[in-house]
């Protein structure tokens, strides 16, 4: 449901340079989810098409590595600015009605 994919998107983004099958089969288990299902369900036809749709977006984007940051349609190049996250600083002008330097 969707808490369990929130929990996964999370741990994917955390854990992006330790992934692997097996790091990815502990963290479902640790998640009360099943394993060999998930794998099963990875593996149908129809993930494996979203999946390919996703990397061609990507790819027509110009998109290398995840995630990236996109505000009005305009990729943010960075996501550190002056030792401040960039996302962070945005939200935090957003809602004082400031306008970006």
């Amino acid at each position: 449901g969707p808490d369990a994919y929130w929990q996964m998107h999370e741990w994917l983004f955390e854990n992006i340079d330790e992934f692997s099958d097996e790091t990815l089969r502990e963290a479902a288990a640790e998640m009360n989810l099943k394993p060999d299902a998930l794998f099963a369900e990875m593996d149908s036809p129809e993930v494996a098409e979203a999946i390919e749709e996703d990397a061609w977006a990507g790819k027509r984007l110009g998109l290398r590595a995840i995630p990236f940051l996109f505000i009005n349609e305009r990729r943010v190049p960075r996501w550190n600015l002056k030792g401040r996250p960039v996302l962070e600083t945005m939200v935090e002008r957003a809602l004082a009605g400031s306008a970006p330097e």
